[in-house]
């Protein structure tokens, strides 16, 4: 969604008249997410710690990765690695040593 709409996602934030209707957006979102969320850390898919505003940190990392990137095809490129990244981090697993 970000690859595609990264200019909208701007815009949307610079506007002040939409800033009341993206924070109520946000919170309904969030709700959503912390039920998911709960229900993967049941199951020890997710660390215990992991909270809605982390996700939320995570796609505005993504977001800014795409700053500046022109195409539909590099923004892809650039979110899937970026993505990566914050899944996987930055260090050497051992099983692909």
């Amino acid at each position: 969604m970000l690859v595609r709409i990264h200019e909208l996602v701007g815009i949307l934030r610079e506007d002040a008249t939409l800033a009341p209707v993206l924070n109520e957006l946000r919170q309904r979102m969030l709700v959503v997410l912390d039920a998911t969320l709960d229900r993967s850390r049941a199951s020890d898919l997710l660390r215990g710690d992991l909270r809605a505003d982390d996700l939320l940190l995570v796609l505005n990392m993504i977001n800014g990765a795409l700053t500046g990137i022109a195409t539909t095809a590099e923004r892809t490129t650039a979110a899937t690695r970026a993505l990566d990244f914050a899944l996987n981090g930055l260090r050497l697993h051992p099983a692909t040593r």
